[in-house]
């Protein structure tokens, strides 16, 4: 079972009338939390803050936000342990596991990092983010928010999960995912249905075969599988479609266009022709039964696509160098090159799709350009990078533009009303957008201690919020896990 720390709750500054429920966007109160020398604190950007634990030794630098004052994240206690825990304002609780940890191929006191595969409140789904066994092996670990128990899905997916791992059903209620079974030398691929209260599962079906793929639906009611079973004369796998009904069928792998590569985008079914170079279609078939047929550029012809947003009769697509944007009744039109920035911890794209950052040049870079793919438009600019590169801060409620070096200048985008904010160098880095249009960011004093303030866009007036801490990075849940909508 794992440890429960040591819990004490020491209101710093006591808000009154304190409430979690809805409240107007410009009202409503962030809660984060951050960590000094082994004390864990809830901290407001209204300035509230709370003495949550003494006994935080270390922890894994991986926050999911679960609401504005709730979040799910990695700590190591006083005994070394590693274990998941809920944090609020109030509190930090562990989650229990319901079985024997030692059980596990990748325990979980090793100081790995976990992915967050799938979310359907009250359920989250884990796995290993890199393999860490040989062959690699991927416990699932099953979360309830409401219990705070962890069950093992699955000691072994057998694989480690890339283009899908697990649905939820759209009730929430059941859990679809598949296994490898090895066993003599041979590899066997098993789809499996979980009753989320019960715990009771099934099989859906079963696939021999050595280099089966799944792809999904957005709620698991339909998969495709790429098995090795039936190899064609010309070497082509044949792909199948089947429901949980039992329904299915073999999709074409050959046409006039050449041989078809099939995925799911969404609950959207995408086809295209991945050794097509010239006059290339794209087809998208709705979960409607609608088909819209799209153009593919030449730059892109012969090469596997990355699809990034459908919206009506448009999809956004790319590759490793390049945007565009697709119509099914335009010529396509590019929207510019990747960048690839200094570091990789950029992301060119936001978590919801919208938002994506381009240039104009593949190499020696100096201006970016910031697009909304839904508006199609260009909404900010950023040059000089040659001299100061840049990185991404997407967060709910808006973007930043965040310089590298010094100055260590970002620019804000907010949502609300669409204003373009310059924001100072104080030092330090700009990490959340508020939802009243202000900013936090961390402040490198001359003890080379990091403070936390709040940045007021509309006065420049700083508040200090806590002393000599290390902000504890959150991102949204929603944003992180397979997202239930891609439209």
């Amino acid at each position: 079972m794992m440890r429960v720390l040591t819990v004490i709750v020491v209101f710093l500054l006591v808000p009154l009338g304190l409430s979690f429920g809805a409240q107007p966007e410009d009202q409503r109160v962030i809660w984060n939390w951050a960590w000094r020398d082994g004390e864990l604190f809830a901290y407001s950007s209204d300035g509230d803050m709370t003495l949550l634990s003494t006994e935080v030794t270390e922890w894994q630098n991986q926050f999911w936000r679960i609401s504005d004052s709730r979040a799910v994240g990695l700590l190591m206690d006083d005994d070394d342990q590693l274990g998941f825990y809920d944090f609020t304002p109030q509190s930090v609780q562990a989650f229990v596991t319901n079985f024997d940890v030692q059980t596990l191929t990748i325990p979980l006191d090793v100081r790995i990092g976990y992915r967050l595969e799938a979310y359907h409140p009250p359920y989250m789904l884990f796995t290993p983010e890199s393999p860490y066994s040989s062959p690699p092996s991927a416990p699932a670990l099953l979360l309830n928010l409401d219990s705070h128990q962890i069950d093992l899905l699955t000691e072994d997916l057998g694989w480690m999960p890339s283009l899908v791992c697990c649905r939820f059903t759209e009730d929430g209620q059941r859990l679809r995912y598949p296994v490898v079974i090895e066993s003599n030398e041979s590899q066997t691929f098993v789809l499996r249905e979980r009753v989320l209260a019960t715990g009771e599962e099934r099989e859906l079906r079963t696939f021999g075969g050595e280099y089966s793929l799944f792809f999904a639906d957005g709620y698991g009611e339909r998969w495709l599988v790429l098995t090795d079973d039936e190899v064609g004369a010309d070497g082509t796998l044949p792909y199948e479609m089947f429901n949980i009904n039992g329904v299915s069928e073999q999709l074409p792998q050959t046409d006039s266009d050449g041989y078809t590569s099939y995925e799911f985008f969404g609950n959207d079914l995408i086809s295209y022709q991945p050794l097509c170079s010239l006059n290339c279609p794209l087809r998208l078939l709705t979960s409607d039964g609608d088909l819209l047929t799209f153009e593919l550029p030449a730059e892109l012809g012969g090469q596997s696509i990355d699809m990034l947003l459908r919206y009506d009769e448009q999809l956004v697509v790319g590759n490793i160098n390049e945007y565009w944007v697709l119509s099914s009744h335009d010529e396509p039109t590019f929207i510019g090159y990747n960048y690839h920035g200094s570091s990789p911890m950029l992301p060119e794209i936001s978590p919801d799709g919208r938002w994506v950052l381009t240039t104009d040049a593949v190499r020696d870079v100096d201006k970016i350009k910031i697009w909304d793919l839904i508006e199609q438009k260009v909404v900010l600019e950023v040059s000089g990078l040659l001299e100061n590169p840049v990185f991404m801060v997407y967060d709910a409620d808006g973007f930043i533009v965040h310089r590298w070096d010094n100055p260590r200048e970002a620019v804000l985008y907010r949502y609300s009303d669409r204003a373009i904010v310059q924001l100072p160098d104080h030092g330090g880095i700009y990490f959340d957008v508020l939802p009243d249009g202000n900013v936090l960011y961390i402040f490198y004093n001359q003890q080379q201690q990091r403070d936390i303030y709040r940045y007021n866009t509309s006065d420049s007036s700083t508040t200090l919020l806590i002393e000599n801490a290390v902000p504890l990075w959150v991102v949204d849940a929603n944003d992180s896990a397979y997202p239930l909508s891609q439209t």
